[in-house]
């Protein structure tokens, strides 16, 4: 069952289903859905129409927007955003200051960190970190059978 603390707002036309928490200063608003065990705190922000799911953590001041999809165990912390129609999955980590917007598929072990700013369609798949620089419609792997 899920839980929403009462420190955070759920508005809108947002979901919250399956064993999810909503725990901090947490916006969940618009149209988004949290849902599985997913655990979204800290002051992050979930809007539009994003999803997150699975074993997914939102936290910090961490934003996912627009049409982003977050599933898998990824982690999305510190100040990082994700929006547009980015997906994120698999034991993905994007963190510190990183962006990842546009069509951008991350999955995999791959680490984001940095100031770094993802966009276009870009791929990043298996072992790969990035934690500096500009990557626009870039297909990057490592590690990948």
């Amino acid at each position: 069952m899920s839980y929403i603390a009462a420190t955070a707002k759920v508005y809108g036309n947002a979901k919250v289903t399956g064993n999810a928490i909503i725990e901090g200063h947490v916006l969940v608003g618009d149209y988004t859905e949290v849902s599985g065990n997913a655990h979204v705190s800290g002051n992050a922000r979930v809007c539009g129409n994003a999803r997150v799911s699975g074993n997914a953590v939102i936290c910090d001041d961490a934003q996912v927007w627009g049409n982003a999809q977050i599933g898998g165990h990824v982690r999305v912390l510190d100040k990082a955003w994700v929006c547009d129609q980015a997906r994120i999955g698999g034991e993905a980590c994007v963190c510190g200051d990183a962006y990842v917007g546009g069509r951008v598929y991350v999955c995999g072990c791959a680490l984001v960190t940095g100031r770094v700013k993802l966009n276009g369609g870009s791929v990043l798949e298996g072992c790969v970190t990035i934690s500096s620089g500009k990557i626009s419609d870039v297909h990057w792997w490592k590690d990948v059978p």
